[in-house]
């Protein structure tokens, strides 16, 4: 929740512009997608039919395709850095202001001395939160949008089969939407404790950092 005012307030026009941009990116690189899936058609087609004209064609198109998912990919690398840039700034800076304001630095400290390290928590932790964050989002929504494009391509190119004498339209991309269903599924459950083994991994690291630091400092006594 405190999170997501990044997209509010003073910072919100730069971090919706910033999120656009991701998505834009996205949608050119799902139809550079979509284009090479109907160059190959194209491409192998004139081949098979040996259309010297259309296979130049086909040539020039695929150069231009593959420019333009390069100048796409980088273009997506600097935006969405940009992006988990600007946002765990905003983050750093908001719980540092918690932290220095009232003196809570102090107060903490003496509240509980088991207290975990908020030194720890405001870089690694804010990274943990941010960058994989975005990462995240932005493949979840890119595969997203390449299974909606592509199991329409599947549906429509797919043909039926029939079965015990049911017909089934589309049976290609709906075996497929199955088998990625339960291969999530089963990823999901398998993986599911990991996210708790990892958040004690970084616990005891930074436990261990901050140990060392109280060594160096208390190196005279």
């Amino acid at each position: 929740a405190m999170g997501l005012g990044f997209w509010k307030g003073e910072t919100s026009r730069k971090a919706w512009v910033l999120t656009s941009g991701v998505i834009a990116i996205l949608l050119v690189n799902l139809a550079i997608a979509y284009g090479l899936n109907l160059w190959n058609r194209w491409f192998f087609d004139a081949l098979e039919k040996r259309e010297i004209a259309r296979l130049q064609w086909a040539v020039i198109a695929f150069v231009g395709l593959i420019v333009s998912g390069a100048a796409a990919a980088v273009a997506m690398v600097y935006v969405r850095m940009s992006l988990q840039l600007a946002w765990r700034t905003w983050v750093t800076d908001h719980l540092l202001q918690r932290w220095l304001t009232d003196q809570r630095y102090y107060k903490l400290a003496i509240a509980d001395e088991t207290a975990t390290t908020p030194e720890s928590r405001i870089t690694d932790d804010v990274r943990l939160a941010t960058d994989p964050m975005v990462e995240f989002a932005t493949g979840f929504l890119s595969s997203f949008m390449s299974a909606i494009t592509f199991a329409g391509v599947l549906y429509f190119v797919g043909g039926s089969i029939t079965i015990g004498g049911w017909t089934i339209p589309g049976y290609i991309a709906i075996a497929a939407v199955a088998y990625a269903g339960c291969i999530s599924t089963a990823i999901f459950l398998i993986g599911r404790p990991l996210a708790k083994a990892i958040d004690d991994k970084n616990e005891a690291e930074a436990q261990f950092r901050f140990g060392l630091t109280r060594v160096r400092e208390n190196v005279e006594s």
